[in-house]
């Protein structure tokens, strides 16, 4: 074990710090509740779909219940960098002053527009303010749980877009599952190959006997 992963056990800031990120905190609305952890990921997203009305009252809905889960989660991570003032202070004035007005190759009015994250064929999106990392709307061609089991991922692509200011960004979470799936096609492909050639010597050394 390195002295990193020593440190991030032991230290108890950074162990404050590493539970406040993977705690999940609640956002409600009107027949709707959603789980964000503390690193601004959507978790979950639950809808009374038989209690539901128009699409639009429950994206609306959904986008209160979303803001307010991670204004929960942020404030659950600066009370942390608050109670430890060792922990980088820059995190403290990213968190707590917003973006700044540029960052290399990208202006604070390009930053400032609202980003896009699709998901079911784009029968869910939602859009996420550049500015302020909070979600502008929600949309649901439709209240079925299977649309509603794609608002999350639909979420986490908008603010993946917002965070590198690009509509086409893929969440790091999504990116790591299809190179794994890929991984793990190529692996399958290789030891059914090898299955075939192992078969392929068993026949000949059956044929010598």
């Amino acid at each position: 074990m390195g002295d990193y992963t020593q440190t991030a056990i032991t230290d108890p800031a950074l162990r404050a710090l590493v539970e406040a990120s993977e705690c999940d905190y609640h956002g409600y609305g009107d027949g709707v509740e959603v789980l964000v952890n503390g690193a601004g990921s959507v978790r979950r997203v639950m809808v009374d779909v038989e209690r539901a009305t128009a699409a639009v009252i429950v994206g609306a809905q959904l986008t209160t219940a979303l803001n307010q889960a991670l204004d929960r989660a942020e404030e659950a991570i600066l009370n942390v960098l608050r109670g430890h003032p060792a922990l980088e202070p820059q995190l403290t004035d990213i968190i707590g002053d917003g973006l700044p007005d540029s960052i290399p190759t990208m202006s604070g009015a390009e930053l400032a527009g609202d980003f896009q994250g699709n998901a079911a064929d784009g029968e869910v999106v939602a859009h996420v303010s550049g500015r302020s990392r909070r979600f502008v709307s929600i949309y649901l061609y439709r209240v079925s749980p299977e649309l509603v089991s794609a608002v999350a991922e639909a979420a986490n692509r908008a603010l993946a877009a917002a965070e590198l200011g690009s509509d086409d960004a893929v969440p790091l979470d999504d990116a790591i599952d299809a190179t794994l799936a890929r991984l793990d096609a190529r692996l399958s492909s290789i030891s059914s190959g090898l299955d075939q050639v192992e078969a392929s010597l068993d026949e000949t050394l059956a044929g010598l006997g």
